[in-house]
């Protein structure tokens, strides 16, 4: 099973993924996040396996909350 954390500060676009991946039998959503901060908490709660993200997002970026999870979890 792959697990994926999706990030995205528009509800329509996670939810639009979301249902897209649910048929898939080997991918499970087990986290949302709606920006980068929350991306991060979200991350190191969940240790998810796949994490899909917006470029831009409030108060952090989505490819700044990627640096940062990698920099700590390198």
């Amino acid at each position: 099973m792959i697990n994926v954390l999706i990030a995205d500060d528009h509800n329509l676009f996670r939810e639009g993924i979301i249902s897209m991946l649910k048929g898939e039998k080997k991918i499970k959503i087990i986290g949302e996040a709606i920006n980068g901060k929350e991306l991060i908490s979200k991350y190191t709660e969940l240790m998810p396996d796949v994490v899909i993200t917006d470029i831009n997002m409030p108060l952090k970026s989505g490819p700044d909350a990627v640096k940062s999870i990698l920099n700590k979890y390198k």
